[in-house]
């Protein structure tokens, strides 16, 4: 399932333990700081929705520039299960700013994250300290599944033997990152 990206996220109770687990049964594979802006067209705004299910991210992953844009299914729901996730390198992030803004494209929030990443068999696992968000875990599955069932349901196996919690369904990072973020913003907090 090219260009398919299914992906969970769990609370961190205690990171020390966490990662002491991840590093006995999983091996790290990147240790970074991630800064995420998302924007909507303004012809075509993202966030009219009560759930958006589109996102155009410009990663700033250390000096690597990384244009991402995902198509979330089912669309206008709570949680959705996968999505469609194209991404490109860019050579100049702030050339891409600039063109962005010509086609007017709205900045809409910035993601500020520090992320610590393991491989254990198929599966990313992605401790995430978020800017005025807080501790979470992702889960990605990167290969050898059958489904988009199939891959949640191993997801769910692996964060189970990791003994993650997973997020109230009224959570608001259940969605992702960005629009929790996004309606704090819009709140003034």
């Amino acid at each position: 399932m090219e260009n398919t990206e299914i992906e969970k996220r769990f609370y961190v109770k205690n990171k020390s333990d966490l990662l002491k687990k991840l590093n006995h049964v999983g091996k790290k594979i990147f240790e970074n700081h991630q800064v995420d802006t998302y924007y909507s067209p303004s012809h075509r705004n993202f966030l009219e929705e009560k759930y958006p299910f589109e996102w155009l991210r410009l990663r700033d992953d250390q000096g690597k520039y990384i244009l991402t844009y995902k198509h979330w299914y089912p669309e206008r729901v709570k949680e959705s299960t996968h999505c469609d996730e194209y991404e490109s390198m860019i050579e100049s992030i702030e050339c891409f700013r600039k063109i962005l803004e010509a086609l007017n494209f709205n900045e809409v929030v910035v993601v500020d994250k520090k992320r610590t990443a393991y491989i254990i068999e198929n599966l990313e696992i992605a401790v995430d300290d978020v800017k005025d968000l807080g501790m979470f875990i992702e889960i990605e599955i990167k290969d050898h599944y059958e489904s988009v069932e199939d891959g949640i349901k191993q997801i769910f196996m692996l964060a189970k033997k990791l003994g993650l919690e997973e997020l109230p369904e009224d959570h608001p990072v259940r969605t992702g990152y960005p629009l929790p973020l996004y309606i704090k913003k819009k709140a003034g907090n």
